[in-house]
């Protein structure tokens, strides 16, 4: 079935549509959450089904618009912010995904106040972080600059130098993220 037709249904609130919907992504969503945020046992299920509730809400109400992402993957997007949104404490909460990810346009006022605290969020985190990180992380996310870029304006002796850094700041900001949980 095409995503427009599980749209179509979704709006006229078709049993079956919303039920096959519901079978095919829920494996593969939990799988993807179990996998990348270690989101495992009932935890993975409330995830999918408040994500999903959400989904069929914003096309239900006219909220979402046809994207250029399949469904399924608007679905992934909602169950994330979703998640951090929740604060979960998840392994993997403060990846790289923090800084990138926010940027995913669906339309939802929902959605948008949702990345909108996710950025906000970001940007506190990386300014009361310290130095070298705030520095590192602002050049690598925010300004876009490459790691030999990086490495030549803040005299690192090479990329590798720069990366390892960088790996060390992101896991403070983990430990930041655990601590505060205030999505």
């Amino acid at each position: 079935m095409t995503d427009l037709k599980y749209i179509r249904g979704f709006e006229s609130n078709d049993n079956k549509v919303i039920a096959d919907f519901y079978n095919m992504a829920k494996p593969s969503f939990v799988s993807y959450f179990q996998k990348n945020f270690s989101v495992y046992g009932s935890d993975s299920d409330e995830l999918f089904q408040d994500s999903y509730i959400k989904m069929w809400e914003n096309i239900r109400d006219g909220r979402y618009k046809v994207m250029s992402c399949s469904l399924e993957t608007y679905l992934y997007a909602i169950g994330k912010y979703t998640m951090l949104a929740k604060g979960r404490k998840y392994k993997e909460i403060a990846s790289d995904s923090i800084f990138t990810d926010y940027d995913i346009a669906d339309g939802s006022p929902d959605e948008i106040e949702e990345k909108e605290m996710l950025a906000k969020k970001a940007d506190e985190v990386v300014a009361n972080i310290g130095e070298p990180c705030s520095t590192i992380l602002r050049m690598h996310y925010w300004d876009n600059l490459s790691g030999e870029q990086i490495a030549e304006k803040m005299d690192y002796g090479s990329t590798d130098s720069v990366k390892t850094q960088k790996y060390k700041c992101m896991q403070k900001v983990k430990k930041m993220m655990e601590k505060e949980v205030t999505f």
